[in-house]
């Protein structure tokens, strides 16, 4: 047959596509067409893999011993945490004042040397001989007026004690109008802001007024003079 000539001079042999018009292909054996033909090769696509599964892991039963034997370690973030400690959390810090003065002792002792002060002056007045229930009445009201107002004089002083001494508040003085035990009351509630031991003048005062009584017997009967002296 006559066909046209090659592609190319330089055209290796091999199968190319037929140049007679069929859906085949014709041998070129680098020289020239042959009559050897045949059907043009079927495509076949590229098939890419999937990627595989892992296989399903099947649950392990933990037993007693797999969970001693097999240690569970901490994460990186839980080796690296430090927990944070305050000295000031487990040390509380400590205020500095006074709870006592010289004053608030003689507040205390109030109740012995109230009744003795009153022995005194009974004694005094009786010693010249009788005297008028009413004179009498009026000189126990004067003397306790003027120990009255010994006791607001100790509670100012006691007071400018504490202040001076470091504490940032302390109860007011005219709780002394009251009474002592309403004085030594509300001192205690400020001194315990500042300092320990509030309540110990309390104490005390409570113990000198149980004792006051017995004192104030042994006073009169010394004055007619149950008691030998």
């Amino acid at each position: 047959m006559a066909e046209s000539g090659p592609p190319t001079p330089a055209v290796p042999a091999g199968w190319y596509s037929d140049p007679a018009g069929s859906s085949g292909t014709r041998w070129w054996d680098g020289a020239g067409w042959t009559d050897h033909v045949q059907a043009a090769p079927q495509l076949v696509p590229t098939v890419v893999p999937a990627p595989s599964t892992p296989a399903p892991i099947s649950p392990t039963v933990l037993t007693p011993t797999a969970l001693t034997s097999t240690p569970i370690l901490p994460t990186a973030a839980e080796q690296a945490y430090v927990p944070f400690q305050s000295a000031t959390s487990v040390v509380p810090p400590r205020v500095t004042g006074v709870a006592y003065t010289r004053s608030v002792w003689w507040i205390c002792a109030q109740p012995l040397w109230g009744i003795a002060s009153q022995v005194v002056l009974y004694s005094t007045i009786t010693a010249f001989g009788p005297v008028p229930v009413r004179f009498l009445a009026l000189g126990l009201v004067v003397l306790n007026l003027v120990l009255w107002g010994i006791l607001v004089r100790l509670a100012f002083a006691d007071r400018a004690g504490l202040l001076a001494g470091g504490n940032g508040s302390a109860a007011s003085a005219w709780w002394m109008l009251l009474s002592p035990l309403a004085y030594l009351v509300a001192r205690a509630q400020h001194v315990k802001l500042w300092e320990v031991g509030a309540w110990a003048p309390v104490v005390w005062w409570s113990l000198a007024l149980i004792i006051a009584p017995g004192l104030a017997v042994a006073g009169v009967f010394a004055v007619y003079g149950i008691v030998a002296p």
